[in-house]
């Protein structure tokens, strides 16, 4: 299955200004914070940050990367011990429960504390192989854009609070 066109994305910007209209709610509240994946993630949220004018921060989340080959995530873990598990992942690596474990110790070892109040996602695909898929350019997004985006955020909540 490919993804069809209306659901294809230009760039991860354009990926934040979609979000933007279905988050209008939380738009100049105090309360909010939108939380990014980084690295690939930031400049999604960038760009919901800077609309609705909330604050921007970092949420970690580590991919559980199949021992064989890590760039097939079988899994995600975040703090609060979430775990998310890619279904498929077994049929296509199979990997037995004590090389799972580890992978998840591993990656939990990475992490710091965050919690979240609520999860919007407005595109839901039935089958989801990569996220590069649903993205007309998905190169990577270096160190340097993360903290340029991170800096120019959090400048202006800085500039904001005076």
């Amino acid at each position: 299955m490919s993804p069809s066109s209306h659901m294809i994305l230009q760039d991860r910007p354009a990926a934040g200004r979609r979000l933007v209209a279905p988050l209008l709610a939380y738009a100049n509240r105090p309360d909010v914070i939108v939380l990014a994946l980084p690295r690939g993630g930031v400049p999604v949220a960038y760009e919901v940050a800077t609309a609705l004018d909330v604050r921007l921060d970092l949420m970690l989340v580590r991919k559980l990367g199949v021992p064989s080959h890590e760039e097939f995530a079988m899994g995600a873990i975040a703090s609060g011990g979430i775990q998310i598990l890619n279904q498929q992942a077994p049929r296509v690596h199979p990997i037995d429960q004590a090389a799972f474990d580890a992978v998840v110790a591993r990656e939990t070892r990475e992490l710091l504390r965050c919690e979240v109040d609520e999860l919007v996602c407005p595109i839901m695909p039935e089958w989801l192989m990569s996220i590069g898929h649903w993205y007309m350019d998905f190169s990577q997004t270096s160190d340097a854009e993360v903290m340029r985006l991170l800096q120019r955020a959090w400048a202006k909540e800085d500039s904001s609070r005076q």
